[in-house]
């Protein structure tokens, strides 16, 4: 069994998942894998996940979805003012 925290960042270009599925069906892991986190999915557009989806299924990946623990994660390249998930002052943003 492999479990690998996969795309923790919240860039919608990280393409870790779908590397994944291809590398768990080239050496016949399907079933066997895990992708934990999977973070930049909510970064990601609705059509590339619309084929991301499929290719997880096809692999059998299991999927274990971000703990709430990393919350504060996404956004973390942003200016602390502007995280989605944090509210401060917006005078950091001026």
């Amino acid at each position: 069994m492999v479990d690998l925290h996969c795309d923790e960042t919240d860039h919608p270009l990280s393409r870790h998942i779908e590397q994944l599925a291809y590398e768990t069906q080239r050496p016949g892991l399907q079933g066997r894998v895990a992708a934990s986190h999977l973070t930049s999915m909510h970064s990601m557009d609705n059509y590339y996940v619309s084929k991301l989806l499929p290719l997880i299924a096809e692999a059998d990946i299991s999927v274990i979805p971000n703990p709430l623990i990393n919350i504060m994660l996404p956004g973390r390249t942003l200016p602390r003012c502007i995280r989605w998930t944090t509210i401060t002052s917006r005078s950091c943003c001026r």
